[in-house]
């Protein structure tokens, strides 16, 4: 069995970003230097031994926690949770979405 690391999180955080369709970066340069925030960005937050999956939230930088988690091995598993989640309820959504459209066919 392998070690989970910070570098496997980063990995499955740019298959989040790609499957949303979110941007990649958390922050782009303009042509005039400044740097400005990508809404909707997963990326990862780490801090005093915490690591977080957070997005970006506001032009101004701002983050809103997505996962909590104590360690890497920890944040991993969650987000594979919650990748799990997120592709059971778009395919729900998508067989709904079929069914509305079975049923207005006349």
């Amino acid at each position: 069995m392998s070690r989970i690391t910070h570098k496997n999180c980063e990995r499955l955080c740019d298959a989040i970003n790609q499957m949303t369709g979110s941007p990649k970066a958390s922050y782009v340069k303009e042509a005039n230097g400044r740097c400005r925030s990508q809404i909707g960005n997963y990326h990862l937050y780490r801090c005093l031994g915490v690591c977080n999956l957070v997005r970006m939230d506001n032009e101004s930088g701002g983050i809103r926690t997505i996962i909590h988690a104590s360690t890497a091995p920890e944040l991993f598993e969650r987000m594979h949770a919650w990748v799990a989640g997120w592709r059971e309820a778009a395919d729900a959504y998508s067989r709904a979405v079929q069914d509305a459209a079975k049923e207005s066919t006349p």
